[in-house]
């Protein structure tokens, strides 16, 4: 007798053949989908292969060309080239001290490994408030160095800190300053504390380079001034292939001086009535560059502001009636150590004046206004008694073509009028300097009561001296394309460059 099970094999043999056939059809279909998939998953590898190959052509190809511009943004190729260890990262802090906040600043660069060149790829800035010189207490000031440090560690990117224990440990530079100011103001016994502080700080911190002989000291006005003159020609591209005539110029407007700091070649005349602070020879990118400071005694800002302001005044010499105010305005002054009381003119002149906010905001109305032109007839006069007209025409003939920076109360007053503005920069078209100066004489301001005689002075200070028309152009340091012009940089460059 057959089982149901051996009646099933028999009785059906065919179909039970046929299901066979059709399963191992079935092996053979699916086989023969897998084959296609697995060439695809080749092809797609030998794309790979290829492409990486591509590309690590491109790469070392792009390693042969060496960066002629240290500004040049990174390209996507440097990017690539640092993932594949062809090129490599490092970074330099440098702290300016000053006398109310200290800056940190960091620098990375970005290093092709086959002939040395390289960018500077990105600043970091960072203000800290208040200064270290405000510190009470030993357990305040290392308070606030502990922020410094913290300031330098959070702002150097991932690939420029190697924390491993090797024999050349990668961490970043750092560099101290103490600000020129700070020399004028405070005693050495208070630079020396503070000096200490941070020099003990960094000094046992593992996450920076930090040499307590090299790495911290003070800065003097000149040196200040050369380093920042080199970085604002180096961020304005005009030092790799250097020529004098469009190198810049650094205007620095004082209380009871102004100094123009600039590049001249043996063929050119130079003032023959000025003070010579400095004179600096430089090499940069090759080239030898001569670099001078010439400096105006009284013809500061606030000197000049007194001069103008004084012409008519009570028998004490307190109170000063003057045509350089508004004549509803009145302003307290300290100059020298004496108090003086500023007024406007006795009998003030009246003028419709287009009002720009409030009630009669685009109406004219009829208000009392400083005197534009005898004030500017006041700062004329002022001029020509303290520059003489020889050493004028030098001095435009020496600036003509070149990018005049503001510095020192000449930028304070343009950013004070909002023209500028602290950080972010901002160029200033004298045309915006006029309309802020004819407001300025016309709008009275308690904020800012001598802001018709301050800007009066210096725009016409800008005219006599470097011959500027409204369509010239005041340059600010603040922001060079995306970095600061100011000595931080240079002398992050030349660490990089030299070490310390």
């Amino acid at each position: 007798m057959f089982s149901e099970r051996d009646r099933g094999v028999q009785y059906h043999p065919i179909g039970s053949a046929h299901v066979g056939v059709r399963r191992l059809s079935g092996v053979t279909e699916s086989g023969g989908r897998q084959r296609p998939s697995l060439d695809c998953c080749l092809k797609w590898a030998l794309l790979l292969v290829i492409g990486v190959a591509i590309l690590l052509t491109v790469v070392t190809i792009h390693g042969f060309y060496p960066v002629e511009d240290p500004i040049t943004p990174v390209s996507i190729l440097d990017k690539i080239s640092l993932l594949f260890g062809v090129h490599e990262q490092s970074a330099i802090a440098v702290i300016n001290v000053e006398l109310f906040s200290s800056t940190v600043f960091v620098y990375v660069f970005h290093r092709h490994l086959s002939d040395g060149s390289f960018h500077v790829a990105s600043e970091t800035k960072t203000q800290i408030l208040p200064g270290l010189f405000d510190a009470d207490t030993p357990a305040a000031l290392e308070q606030r160095v502990q922020e410094l440090l913290k300031a330098v560690v959070e702002n150097v990117p991932a690939s420029c800190i190697q924390r491993e224990a090797t024999a050349n440990p990668k961490t970043p530079i750092v560099l101290a300053k103490i600000s020129p100011e700070i020399l004028d103001h405070l005693p050495r016994a208070e630079i020396d504390r503070v000096s200490k502080h941070i020099t003990l700080t960094f000094s046992n911190a593992s996450s920076v380079q930090f040499d307590p002989d090299l790495s911290l000291g003070t800065l003097s006005k000149n040196d200040a001034k050369v380093l920042q003159w080199f970085a604002i020609n180096l961020l304005d591209h005009a030092l790799k292939r250097f020529r004098v005539s469009t190198s810049a110029v650094i205007l620095d407007v004082g209380a009871s001086d102004i100094e123009l700091t600039f590049a001249v070649s043996s063929r050119q005349t130079l003032p023959s009535e000025g003070e010579y602070v400095a004179t600096t020879r430089l090499s940069a990118f090759g080239h030898l560059i001569k670099l001078v400071t010439v400096r105006y005694r009284g013809l500061g800002l606030y000197d000049a502001r007194f001069f103008m302001l004084s012409q008519h005044s009570s028998e004490n010499g307190t109170l000063f009636h003057s045509e350089c105010m508004n004549p509803i305005s009145q302003a307290h002054w300290t100059y020298k150590g004496s108090f003086y009381e500023v007024v406007g003119k006795e009998k003030p002149d009246f003028e419709l004046v287009k009002e720009r906010n409030g009630p009669f905001a685009g109406k004219k109305v009829n208000r009392p206004v400083a005197h534009y032109q005898q004030c500017h007839n006041l700062a004329a006069r002022y001029i020509s008694s303290h520059l003489p007209e020889k050493d004028a025409g030098a001095i435009k003939d020496l600036v003509r073509g070149r990018k005049v920076f503001m510095e020192g109360l000449l930028l304070e007053k343009a950013m004070g009028r909002g023209l500028t503005l602290p950080y972010r920069g901002g160029d200033v078209r004298m045309k915006l300097f006029i309309d802020s100066l004819q407001h300025a004489c016309k709008v009275p301001n308690t904020d800012q009561p001598f802001g018709c005689v301050d800007l009066m002075y210096l725009a016409t200070i800008v005219d006599k001296a470097l011959a500027f028309k409204q369509g010239s152009v005041l340059y600010s340091s603040c922001d060079i394309g995306g970095m600061t012009g100011e000595w931080p940089l240079a002398a992050a460059f030349h660490v990089y460059e030299n070490g310390l």
